[in-house]
């Protein structure tokens, strides 16, 4: 009699990941970088295609996109002699993805840019102290990543075991 071998799987299928939820809605290059862009302060149509060299149809597709998944919002601006445009600033939930960007940064300058010095430093605002992302307890201890463990919410545990 063989024996069927058990395959390996995630914790949670794609279908369910919060992750993964986030990769489809994020995940393109260039919405990436205009996020990435209005982080940095950029808020209108000309400076975003400007900075980035980004094909003006696609750009306009990304941001009416950002603005229907509620990242970005659309507010008029006037310019003296030029008629009334929309500049996209992030809305509270475009400002969240600060912490990933600043983690996707803080990663990619230990992992990737080894040899050269960082190209932004983060700071307090209050103090001047240098900041970095790290997964803190309850009372605010940073957690060393060895001591991270996934695990299903106590939600779905129950439920899990309810079926």
């Amino acid at each position: 009699m063989s024996e069927t071998k058990k395959t390996k799987s995630s914790l949670v299928p794609p279908e369910h990941c919060s992750l993964a939820k986030a990769f489809e809605k994020l995940g393109e290059r260039w919405t990436l970088l205009i996020i990435r862009s209005a982080l940095y302060g950029l808020t209108r149509f000309e400076e975003f295609q400007s900075e980035l060299g980004i094909p003006r149809t696609v750009l306009s597709q990304r941001l009416k996109r950002l603005c229907e998944q509620g990242i970005f919002e659309r507010r008029p601006y006037k310019t003296p002699g030029t008629r009334q445009r929309m500049a996209y600033h992030l809305t509270p939930l475009g400002r969240e993805l600060l912490l990933p960007f600043m983690g996707l940064t803080q990663w990619s300058d230990r992992w990737h840019d080894m040899a050269e010095q960082p190209t932004v430093c983060f700071k307090s605002r209050k103090t001047g102290e240098p900041l970095r992302i790290a997964m803190v307890d309850q009372n605010g201890q940073a957690v060393p990543d060895s001591d991270i463990l996934a695990q299903l919410c106590s939600h779905l545990r129950a439920q899990k075991q309810v079926e």
